[in-house]
């Protein structure tokens, strides 16, 4: 339970979906009916004893009266209404598992959507490589492969793609089988276009140490032993890498990096991410030991622009749900400006001046006050998020008696999938 799988599987486990607007409505339904009839039978009893009726007879009376006020019929009445919309739902091709969400479902009036793999297709690419030697637009050719990469920085972004990666790139009767997070079988194309033969160049530089990929640092690295010098390599956010890097590369030269060149790189990945790509930026240090912490001391390479195509049809059914009344919020791992760029090219949001709320700046659910709370409602997009805080918007919104939608293909959607209605 201590591994991330674990965790996600635990918050699965607490996140108790609540009951649907149906069961609400017919628990205010049966509350009132009650009070009522309780209310209706007092009367009756006491103006039969008023009238000289027997106490005998006149509980009889009120006890029959009670019995007769309850619809015993409703809860069928309910069911068969249920089932008539889950055959309207089926020719339509939607599958209901449960009689309650067709009602739940009609009731919606939000719907958290992840953004990889539901609002884009998922076949990432890379598009674009920026370094100290400037930045070079990318067209992906397996057919036609470069030369293997010198040790200038673009040869290095190549061999980081190959080394600080888990994917797998098969080549079975000249067709690519890929295996492996999309994100990391683009690189490993990516730098299979630029001539590295991907498995013997792995048996080359065996790797000794890895630090995971974790949604607290998001960074990479990897230890490799090399003829000379072992080799660490390393990939992530743009903020995260750099705040581990003492130098950068330019002409194979380590440069001292200073608060300036830090800004610079920040900025030319916000470049990058406004129009539309996922960045991610690399580094390496080569080193005789085997340090016990990789991601450190780092020199900083250079970034990766990726792009993930929208699906052609979201855009569409953005514009139903608003005209539906539905609220639509997109909830992503990605960069703010990333998300921004998708989000106005599918009409989510209306303009530039529109917030994105970013991870670490959502608070706690435990310690929201009343106008963070508004501002999480307010807000059509979150980036840099985890499921620990996809899991805390479902909440607050239910709170604020939002019925919710939650749509995603990821484990890390699943505890938030289970909580919303």
């Amino acid at each position: 339970m201590q591994t991330e799988l674990g965790k996600i599987a635990s918050m699965v486990q607490t996140a108790a979906p609540g009951v649907t607007p149906l069961e609400k409505k017919l628990q205010e339904f049966s509350k009132r009916l009650i009070i009522i009839t309780v209310g209706l039978v007092i009367l009756i009893f006491v103006a039969g004893l008023l009238y000289g009726d027997t106490v005998i007879e006149m509980l009889k009376t009120s006890i029959a009266l009670a019995v007769a006020a309850i619809p015993e019929g409703l809860a069928i009445v309910a069911t068969l209404a249920l089932a008539k919309g889950m055959v309207r739902l089926a020719k339509n091709k939607v599958i209901v598992k449960k009689l309650s969400a067709v009602e739940t479902l009609g009731g919606t009036n939000v719907i958290c959507t992840d953004k990889t793999g539901t609002l884009t297709q998922n076949k990432i690419e890379v598009t674009v490589i920026s370094s100290a030697e400037g930045k070079s637009d990318i067209k992906v050719d397996l057919n036609n492969r470069n030369a293997s990469p010198d040790g200038k920085a673009s040869g290095w972004i190549s061999r980081i793609a190959v080394l600080c990666n888990t994917a797998k790139l098969d080549l079975i009767n000249g067709e690519i089988k890929e295996v492996g997070d999309p994100l990391e079988t683009a690189l490993l194309k990516f730098a299979y276009a630029e001539g590295i033969d991907i498995e013997p160049y792995r048996i080359k530089y065996p790797k000794l140490k890895e630090e995971p990929f974790s949604s607290e640092t998001k960074i990479m690295a990897t230890l490799h032993k090399a003829e000379e010098k072992n080799m660490i390599v390393a990939k992530g956010g743009i903020d995260e890498l750099l705040a581990r890097c003492t130098h950068y590369l330019e002409k194979e030269k380590q440069i001292e990096m200073d608060e300036e060149q830090k800004k610079k790189w920040v900025n030319e990945a916000e470049n990058l991410a406004q129009s539309g790509l996922r960045i991610i930026a690399t580094a390496f240090r080569e080193t005789t030991e085997i340090p016990d912490k990789l991601s450190e001391q780092l020199v900083f390479v250079g970034l990766i622009g990726m792009l993930d195509p929208l699906r052609e049809e979201v855009g569409a059914a953005i514009q139903e749900c608003k005209s539906a009344g539905i609220n639509v919020i997109m909830i992503t791992g990605d960069h703010p400006a990333t998300a921004k760029n998708i989000g106005l090219k599918l009409g989510l949001i209306e303009s530039e001046n529109e917030d994105v709320l970013h991870g670490n700046d959502m608070t706690n659910i435990e310690n929201l006050s009343a106008e963070e709370k508004q501002k999480w409602i307010n807000t059509k997009i979150f980036a840099r998020v985890s499921p620990r805080q996809k899991l805390d918007l479902v909440t607050v919104l239910q709170e604020n008696h939002f019925v919710v939608g939650m749509t995603g293909d990821g484990v890390n959607d699943a505890p938030a999938l289970k909580k919303a209605d």
